[in-house]
């Protein structure tokens, strides 16, 4: 299963750069349930900031897989501070990556519990309220793309 979500990022984020036409960065909101047992999603988003020149990273929200977790921000923020370590280094080679400040802004907790028991009236989370506001931002025209690293379904569900 990890190898099928591994491809299906390797497919998506050169599609996302493909979609960028103009020059503009693409816009990209990513739902992870790293801090699992899987180092794949550990990996992904360390190799995601380093590329971040190349895209707009507008999200980085923690999930859950199949049970219902606890909030797991902390791994995500684990990654987020040893970005910054390295920021200075990565911004003499590209201006354009994401400065460590902004990426702790936008770390936030999705939906707290699994399935589809989770989702509905009165379910939604910090991440499905910042994916909405991101997509319903008239003033920039970029679509915004969404990274789902874990089963999808119960997830998308917050957004009806």
């Amino acid at each position: 299963m990890n190898k099928i979500h591994t491809l299906i990022l390797m497919i998506l984020l050169p599609a996302c750069f493909a979609f960028a036409g103009s020059g503009d960065k693409s816009r990209l909101i990513v739902m992870t349930d790293l801090g699992g047992f899987d180092p794949d999603d550990k990996q992904s988003l360390i190799h995601l900031l380093v590329c971040s020149d190349r895209i707009d990273i507008e999200g980085v929200i923690s999930t859950n897989a199949w049970l219902d977790d606890p909030d797991r921000r902390d791994s995500i923020r684990a990654v987020a501070d040893n970005y910054r370590e390295v920021y200075n280094n990565l911004s003499r080679h590209s201006s354009g990556v994401i400065t460590p400040d902004r990426l702790d802004s936008i770390i936030m907790r999705g939906q707290e519990t699994a399935h589809i028991s989770g989702t509905g009236e009165g379910m939604d989370s910090e991440g499905s309220e910042w994916i909405i506001r991101r997509v319903s931002d008239e003033s920039d025209g970029r679509p915004v793309w969404i990274a789902a690293r874990f089963c999808t379904p119960p997830h998308i569900g917050d957004l009806d």
